[in-house]
């Protein structure tokens, strides 16, 4: 689906000198009069032929609820009809208006009284409102029509190009009602047949008339014309009603004509409906104060991880004063986060309306603020073309949040954001630590995933109590967690702390002694298995450590081999060793021994870790895995390495003596070795 550019919604820009060209006129005597405390200015971007225009108008709470007291203009200050189409969410009006010689208008509200006004019906446009679907079936057109009549909860409306949509352009694309009213420019009268192919239900009417129908809940399938119907009818301008009911699942509406003489049904141009002209506010000005603050704001862009909630990118820009170097600003976003930033872009976590507000502190010290109701919804026609650039820039943003006032489900968005990514462990144990707070014990599967999500995040601290931490984090989700892999995966990480952290095997082989009798799942049994070798091996049971491995057996797609998986993986990790991707390199080895376990047993994989964790500078993991080598394997050819690196990381730590000790033993097993060689001035 082509991505569709999210205009930007302005609204409260500040009134031009033109603004007040209309003295004597009888719009500035209602300004002079008592008949509204502000005003606003409207431009139209005139279509050709478009009888009407629209205006989407934020009031700022300065309204009526209903906005029964707007009034619109003229520049020769005539009274020019309009129409409230929609109310809503937030203080968003969506006006059309009847059009004259002007191109600039004068909307008039924050009125005290404000009398009726006549109805007025603005007969052009494509109009689109969409709602939350009520519950119930729309499995015939009777039903259907109750479901629009029983609509409540707005999530949005605008004018659309046609009636052809593959999303719902004002929210979430499930569980919607979409109502179009359009009006159909019928060029010769003649039979024309009407179509509509829809994803879930569709009812298609002209005049009033029901002409296509397709209940039910089914995918787009009608695509040649199979729900249709023809009528008689004659030149002119006909009232276009289609009413869409979506489920769960891909969206499509399309209302089709088949123009007398046509072979084939196509998708109504846009050209063939009444056009209407869009227009903005580009001015507000305050009776008693004259300009005032403003902002205007937009989707920039949604990025979607998977399996987790959308983050909205929105856009916000203020208008009007002078805003000049010397002006503070101060933006609040409504979920507790703010920026002192000129223009930012603030990333929601979850969709709902929030409280926006500006406040500007200008070069003279004066104060001005301005509030609205922003929606922040997810729109699949808004999701970003460009997931990695995009999330690049979420995460700059993000990282500045303070996250004190985000809900529940805002930091488990933020938290399941963040746990796509690589290094982003700090800021996944603080999401996991805030949410540990606020998740009771009643949602036990939610507290069980964070007290994993915290204990992975501090995998690598070297301090003792974090390693105890982690083991009783691991322990408590083990038991709240009914899931049995969820349970599975604890149990192993649990094990994984006693053995390579906390040096208990007898704990670690408890915990994976469980894994194997609840059997939950095949790969993490076999992880489990091949853990019970790894336990043995490093307590020097090398014997015990190969009936293991031999029982965890060779993946399928390896069957070539240990000594075709050691060249291929080793010439693969070596080299990411080289340019310094130690991330690469282990995440290779874990491949390979996981694959084919026994070759822990030949030392390679393990001299290749020594080597990595010498690098990274802990010294604790070389020593571990040396004295594996050094100790428990037979006949190795990377013995002498793993001498060097187990002396070398003893000497590091100022561990005078067994260094010695260690390299007596290289002198005496290796002594032409060129390791010795290295050594020799460390003892003299």
């Amino acid at each position: 689906m082509a991505k569709k550019k999210a205009s930007t919604v302005s609204f409260g820009l500040f009134l031009c000198l033109a603004f007040l060209t209309c003295q004597n006129s009888p719009c500035e005597e209602e300004w002079a009069g008592r008949f509204a405390r502000r005003r606003a200015v409207v431009e139209v971007q005139r279509v050709p032929d478009s009888p009407a225009a629209y205006v989407e108008f934020f009031s700022a709470g300065q309204c009526d609820q209903n906005g029964a007291d707007i009034r619109l203009f003229d520049e020769k200050g005539n009274a020019v009809p309009h129409r409230i189409m929609s109310v809503g969410p937030g203080d968003r009006f969506l006006i059309a208006f009847k059009l004259t010689e002007s191109n600039k208008y004068f909307l008039y509200y924050s009125q005290p009284t404000a009398a009726p006004v006549p109805s007025w019906d603005p007969q052009c446009g494509v109009f689109l409102r969409t709602y939350s679907r009520p519950s119930g079936t729309s499995n015939s057109v009777a039903e259907i029509e109750a479901m629009v009549r029983s609509v409540r909860f707005l999530l949005g409306s605008g004018y659309r190009p046609m009636v052809f949509d593959g999303y719902n352009p004002y929210g979430n694309s499930d569980d919607y009602v979409s109502i179009y009213i359009a009006y159909l420019r019928i060029p010769k009268s003649g039979t024309y047949s009407f179509a509509t192919n829809s994803d879930d239900s569709s009812a298609f009417y002209l005049d009033g008339k029901l002409v296509a129908d397709f209940p039910g809940v089914h995918a787009a399938v009608a695509r040649k014309g199979e729900r249709s119907g023809s009528l008689q009818i004659n030149e002119g301008i006909h009232l276009l009603t289609y009413y869409h009911v979506e489920y769960i699942g891909p969206q499509s509406t399309t209302a089709a004509w088949k123009q007398p003489g046509e072979e084939f049904f196509t998708p109504i141009p846009a050209e063939a409906f009444v056009p209407i002209s869009p227009s903005s506010v580009t001015a507000v000005e305050e009776k008693q104060r004259g300009r005032v603050l403003d902002f205007s704001f937009g989707a920039d862009e949604i990025y979607v991880p998977e399996g987790a909630g959308p983050l909205i990118g929105v856009k916000f820009q203020p208008f009007s004063l002078s805003l000049e170097k010397g002006c503070v600003f101060l933006w609040d976003f409504g979920d507790g986060e703010r920026s002192n930033e000129k223009a930012p872009t603030h990333i929601y976590l979850r969709e709902r309306l929030f409280p926006i507000s500006l406040t500007v502190v200008d070069d003279e010290n004066k104060r001005h603020a301005v509030s609205h109701y922003v929606p922040a919804a997810h729109i699949e026609g808004r999701n970003t073309d460009n997931p990695g650039k995009t999330k690049d820039g979420f995460h700059k943003i993000l990282s500045g949040y303070t996250c004190q006032k985000l809900s529940a489900d805002e930091l488990e968005t933020l938290h399941d954001f963040y746990a796509e990514g690589e290094g982003n462990e700090s800021q996944l144990s603080t999401l996991s630590s805030l949410l540990l707070n606020v998740i009771p014990a009643t949602q036990p599967e939610k507290r069980a995933k964070f007290l994993l999500s915290w204990s992975r995040a501090n995998k690598k601290s070297g301090a003792r109590n974090m390693q105890l931490q982690r083991a009783r984090f691991y322990e408590e989700a083990a038991k709240i967690t009914r899931a049995r892999t969820t349970r599975a995966e604890a149990l192993l990480e649990l094990g994984d702390v006693h053995l390579f952290s906390l040096g208990d095997g007898n704990a670690a082989l408890n915990c994976y002694r469980t894994v194997i009798a609840e059997n939950a799942d095949a790969k993490l049994t076999r992880r489990a298995v091949i853990r019970q070798g790894d336990v043995h091996l490093f307590s020097g049971d090398l014997a015990s450590a190969k009936k293991f491995y031999s029982q965890a057996g060779v993946l399928p797609e390896d069957a070539k081999g240990a000594e075709a998986l050691r060249t291929s993986y080793g010439n693969l990790i070596e080299g990411y060793i080289k340019q310094n991707d130690l991330k690469a390199a282990l995440d290779a080895i874990e491949t390979w021994e996981w694959k084919y376990p026994m070759v822990k047993t030949g030392g390679y994989p393990l001299i290749l870790r020594a080597r990595i964790a010498f690098s990274s500078g802990n010294m604790t993991e070389v020593q571990r895995l040396s004295r594996c080598i050094v100790e428990t394997l037979e006949e190795d050819s990377f013995k002498p390495e793993a001498y060097y690196l187990l002396i070398s990381s003893l000497l590091r730590q100022g561990q005078g003596t067994p260094a010695r000790q260690y390299y007596q033993a290289l002198l005496d097993r290796f002594p032409r070795d060129r390791h010795v060689d290295l050594l020799r001035r460390s003892f003299p």
